[in-house]
């Protein structure tokens, strides 16, 4: 007999099931997922006077091919860095011991820019641009530094530039700033000629005993990140030596481990604060602020009980802006997973790939006034994301929800009878089938159960779904549709025991 408190109480009830937790990992080893999952879905917020504010789960816009090859020899080859000239529309990247260069607004000719020495490690870039109104593009291996005009690259040949250093190439001003590797030395080049670089006009990033790694460029200011410390130097017109001067007022205790990307003013990075675990960190103006959560580092960590086993992130590679759909992205590439954080909202999702693996991106372009391309590993030609397109290169991708465990508010036996879909029915006709496994043990099993519902179907609901006392669900879609998820109902009858 079912369970009531009183015989004029029902004991049914429609439970909402809300969708709109985040991603939550009890281990920071993902060789085995049990809990809230997120993958290739966002939250699209509609906030509207007076109502309340609705909450969309939406699938990612898919990937498609372009005209542009990415000059790879072998489609195992990785590139080693990347750049997009906003004011000439031009996307310049690296692979191999070669610098390319393409201008989608005017060819798909794929042009040789350089051939570089060396053929690994990061190659970096900056614009120059000069009095007489000529632009530039510059770029680094760390030992050589290059001046393209966009017909003809020329090697900088004076002594005096710093050789090794990091090769993050950073214009302020008419100079052109480098850090001298295993120091703390920013030099510069002559005032409106990055092929002058006198011997010494250099600044000292000194306040910690660190070296520096990279430095970005904000407003009028440079900010050098060491490997403990963040120092900000502006422009003060000194005469002599380094054009630079110290502000030492928002000096930061935060060393710079990888994966460095600017999207406006603000600067995201993996970091590590002094004794602690490694997080992602964003600096805005002189404002550092740690972005990641609890389960994010975790991932971050080493996942490994073999001693000096090191974290899960790769070094000396960037972390990529991407914008789509109305949202920008910081994204994180790791090697256990792809992690893509909302920049407006703040939220972190998992995005994958047709294959089933971390999404990995290796290079990203926001074109002017257009589309965003990127640079795919595995693949020989550039691509982009289509807002059009919810596949990847023409295979479906499976994007997923996992539920936190739900027990109605009782520990009780109870039986569901009806699970219903709140979301996209992009036809009325024919069917595309939304996959619900679930799981009544923590997933220990990995799910015992699996039901389709066509949301195609005027009726997205299923029946008699058995008896639980905690029960997780799992949703997939993978259909070449824009779908989305607001909300699951299930109805479950609580039994008295």
């Amino acid at each position: 007999m079912a369970f009531t408190n009183t015989p004029s109480n029902d004991t049914y009830r429609t439970i909402p099931i809300p969708i709109d937790g985040t991603t939550s990992y009890r281990s920071g080893n993902l060789a085995t997922r049990r809990d809230l999952r997120i993958f290739n879905l966002y939250y699209d917020r509609i906030s509207q006077e007076n109502k309340e504010r609705e909450v969309r789960l939406v699938k990612r816009d898919g990937l498609a091919t372009t005209f542009y090859s990415l000059g790879k020899v072998s489609a195992a080859s990785a590139l080693r860095g990347s750049y997009n000239d906003v004011d000439t529309n031009t996307f310049y990247w690296a692979v191999e011991d070669k610098v390319y260069s393409v201008s989608p607004d005017t060819s798909s000719l794929i042009r040789t820019v350089a051939i570089l020495a060396s053929s690994s490690g990061y190659v970096g870039f900056t614009s120059f641009l000069k009095a007489s109104g000529d632009r530039y593009v510059l770029f680094s291996d760390g030992n050589t530094l290059w001046v393209d005009d966009y017909t003809t690259a020329t090697q900088v040949t004076d002594v005096n530039l710093p050789s090794p250093h990091k090769p993050y190439p950073i214009y302020l001003n008419g100079y052109v700033f480098l850090i001298k590797s295993d120091t703390g030395e920013i030099y510069n080049s002559e005032n409106d000629d990055p092929t002058v670089w006198p011997p010494d006009e250099f600044i000292v990033a000194e306040i910690n005993s660190d070296w520096g790694e990279r430095i970005f460029k904000v407003k009028n200011y440079i900010i050098c990140l060491g490997k403990s410390s963040i120092e900000f130097f502006w422009d003060a017109g000194n005469d002599t030596g380094s054009p630079l001067s110290r502000n030492d007022s928002p000096t930061r205790n935060l060393g710079y481990v990888t994966a460095g990307a600017q999207s406006g003013d603000a600067i995201f990075f993996v970091g590590q604060d002094e004794k602690q675990n490694l997080g992602v960190y964003t600096l805005d103006g002189f404002k550092v602020n740690k972005v990641s959560n609890s389960i994010v580092d975790r991932t971050l960590q080493t996942s490994s009980s073999i001693d000096n086993t090191k974290s899960n992130v790769f070094l000396n590679r960037d972390g990529y802006i991407v914008s789509t759909n109305g949202h920008t992205f910081y994204v994180l590439v790791t090697s256990q997973t792809t992690w893509v954080l909302d920049i407006d909202e703040k939220l972190w999702y998992e995005w994958t790939g047709a294959d089933g693996q971390a999404l990995n991106i290796e290079a990203a372009w926001g074109m002017f006034n257009g589309a965003c391309y990127v640079a795919i590993g595995g693949r020989t030609e550039m691509s982009k994301f289509s807002p059009t397109v919810y596949q990847d290169f023409g295979q479906n991708f499976i994007c997923r929800y996992v539920t936190e465990n739900i027990d109605a508010g009782s520990m009780n036996w109870k039986v569901a009878t009806r699970l219903v879909v709140d979301g996209a029915q992009q036809n009325f006709t024919g069917s595309s089938n939304l996959s619900v496994y679930w799981s009544d043990n923590d997933w220990a099993d990995s799910g015992t159960a699996f039901r389709v519902i066509n949301v195609f179907g005027i009726s997205p609901m299923m029946y008699n779904l058995g008896r639980f006392r905690r029960r997780s669900f799992r949703l997939e879609y993978a259909d070449n549709y824009p779908w989305f998820i607001s909300n699951l109902y299930l109805t479950v009858n609580i039994m008295g025991h």
